[in-house]
């Protein structure tokens, strides 16, 4: 195997850019460090070198394989969250094994509003009802998963994207309880 960089022509028909913030469908958040072209069997691919948060290592993904389904760019910013967050909580199934079944396909799909979704819908369970501790696992994933991604971007540490998420989560979740209060009188 050999690695060749790749030129500034070949590099604008990818995707991404070098220090774009990423989310992989299977690995997570990470960072765009380069490009490379590998030569194999008398073929070359081109591959984008992504660094995994967390020291968990470079991933090369090649340039067939980066579509939005498999690699997304990361949120750079609270008003996604924000939207999904503020609209109302989904009711979710009693039976644990259909909804916990129903919440680890949309933490897998790795979509932003899936992942917020599966955040406030665990939320309001957990204010509603009750959270099994698989439940709980599965929120504090989502929740984590969306505080790496944000803190990917240079302008938010973990510290402060953790807790402005609280926040906000917090204050949706008070808003929607009143929201129901109001409903049922």
């Amino acid at each position: 195997m050999l690695f060749v960089t790749i030129n500034s022509e070949e590099r604008s028909r990818l995707l991404f850019n070098i220090d774009d913030t990423v989310v992989h469908k299977n690995y997570g958040a990470g960072v765009v460090t380069e490009f490379r072209m590998l030569k194999r069997d008398g073929g070359k691919k081109r591959y984008c070198c992504i660094e995994l948060v967390e020291d968990r290592g470079v991933l090369m993904i090649a340039e067939d394989q980066m579509d939005d389904e498999v690699l997304r760019p990361a949120l750079t910013d609270f008003r996604l969250i924000s939207r999904v967050l503020n609209k109302t909580p989904e009711e979710l199934p009693d039976n644990h094994q259909s909804r916990q079944l129903t919440l680890k396909s949309k933490l897998r799909s790795g979509k932003a509003r899936q992942i917020v979704q599966v955040l406030r819908d665990l939320s309001w369970r957990e204010q509603t009802g009750h959270l099994t501790p698989t439940d709980s696992r599965l929120k504090e994933a989502a929740f984590e998963k969306i505080v790496q991604e944000l803190a990917l971007g240079p302008k938010l540490a973990a510290d402060t994207a953790r807790a402005r998420l609280e926040e906000m989560l917090d204050k949706a979740i008070n808003t929607h309880l009143k929201d129901a209060k109001i409903v049922a009188s």
